[in-house]
């Protein structure tokens, strides 16, 4: 249901469900059909501009970066984020793009306060290793950054913090610094919350545009925003989705 609902709403595909209706439509529902195609087109071009990625993130980000020199918790914790499967030039699967800038930002936290670093990331797909354990390999190989604690049967945010808890709450531990991308943290912070962990967001990866206010380049679409407003629209299908689901 998740899914499908993330499918219909995420761009493009909403626009490009609308499309395909027009050709369903293009015989004996004309109106109809130059309804939809408008329609399209103009949900496809609002997604993909600056603007309204923009406007977006100002609306989902609330937390600021934490300050590590007052960092008040008995753990860093890092939420998985994909791995790229198969890379051939490290020999198999490797973190991705979004996962390493992750692990990276824990390092720097864990060299700064000296904090015990625990990874949180299962087998999505049933892959072979856990994304935790690839993780865990880059942080103390590629980081220096040695893991204490490795949480690998979680599929998603909420099974992160529920699978994350137990081990936590086993160790006497729960205060925790949380490390995840900006716009993902308000719905992965809920999420530990509601497991009984007390989380200090450590937010990374804000969306910022190289100027404030680039004049006529916000109104110009590009790849780069209709790619940053499908992030933002996953997280607002995540957080209505994690709502009902409590």
């Amino acid at each position: 249901m998740r899914y499908i609902l993330e499918c219909l709403v995420v761009p493009p595909g909403f626009s490009l469900a609308l499309l395909m209706s027009a050709l369903l439509l293009r015989r004996n529902h004309r109106k109809a059909m130059v309804f939809c195609i408008a329609l399209g087109l103009l949900t496809l071009y609002v997604a993909g501009i600056p603007a309204t990625t923009r406007w977006l993130h100002q609306r989902l980000v609330a937390e600021e970066p934490v300050d590590a020199q007052h960092l008040q918790v008995q753990v860093i914790l890092v939420l998985g984020g994909g791995r790229r499967p198969d890379a051939p030039e490290y020999g198999g699967d490797t973190l991705s793009a979004t996962s390493l800038e992750r692990v990276r930002y824990a390092a720097q936290l864990q060299k700064r306060t000296g904090l015990p670093l625990m990874v949180s990331g299962g087998s999505v797909r049933g892959e072979l290793r856990a994304e935790a354990e690839l993780m865990a390999e880059v942080l103390s190989k590629e980081f220096g950054a040695p893991v204490r604690w490795m949480e690998t049967k979680s599929r998603d945010t909420f099974e992160n913090a529920r699978f994350s808890a137990a081990i936590l709450l086993a160790a006497d531990i729960r205060r925790i610094a949380l490390v995840t991308h900006a716009l993902h943290m308000a719905r992965a912070a809920a999420a530990f919350r509601q497991a009984g962990i007390e989380v200090v967001p450590a937010p990374m990866g804000y969306y910022r545009p190289l100027e404030p206010d680039q004049g006529l380049d916000d109104w110009i679409p590009s790849p780069l925003a209709l790619y940053e407003s499908a992030s933002a629209f996953h997280e607002i299908v995540g957080r209505i989705w994690y709502r009902w689901r409590q």
